[in-house]
């Protein structure tokens, strides 16, 4: 079933999946998207390592802060 999405909501990249038809079923577009290996072009990205970045970050505990914080400091001292 067609689903309708907000437009804000939307971002349009680079990354194409050819051979796909109009009115595909779910099961040949699936098949193609990973044929085309979307998921490991996007994470090669400058968005997807950002975005990789952002969810290692707000995984890491108090401790985990603590140790980017000073890694930040001591990157300030040497420059």
């Amino acid at each position: 079933a067609a689903k309708s999405s907000n437009l804000k909501r939307l971002a349009l990249t680079s990354i194409k999946v050819d051979g796909i038809e109009r009115a595909a079923p779910v099961d040949q577009v699936k098949a193609a998207y990973l044929a085309a290996g979307v998921d490991a072009t996007f994470a090669a990205s400058g968005w997807g390592k950002k975005l990789a970045s952002k969810q290692k970050r707000a995984a890491l505990d108090d401790f985990g802060r603590f140790k980017v914080m000073c890694a930040r400091i001591q990157k300030g001292k040497k420059v």
